[in-house]
């Protein structure tokens, strides 16, 4: 089991291994558990995405789960 946070501003971004820590939930929010849908690398389908008050269509896309990258991608068109 891992998680990843993503920083903002204030606080960088970091991996916990081995857990998670609900002060990094929002109140309210449950964890969400992934299938793993492909080898070798984790991806996971997607049900949805949100940046803000954006909302991103996913229908039928997945997404590769790699805290190894330095950058986020992701198609020119959802972009």
């Amino acid at each position: 089991m891992f998680s990843m946070i993503l920083g903002g501003n204030s606080e960088s971004s970091h991996i916990l291994i081995g857990g998670y820590n609900m002060k990094y939930a929002k109140e309210g929010e449950i964890l969400n558990w992934h299938n793993l849908i492909k080898d070798p690398y984790w991806t996971v389908n997607l049900s949805s995405v949100k940046i803000g008050d954006n909302q991103i269509k996913t229908y039928g896309k997945t997404a590769i789960i790699d805290s190894g990258s330095s950058y986020i991608l992701l198609p020119e068109s959802d972009f």
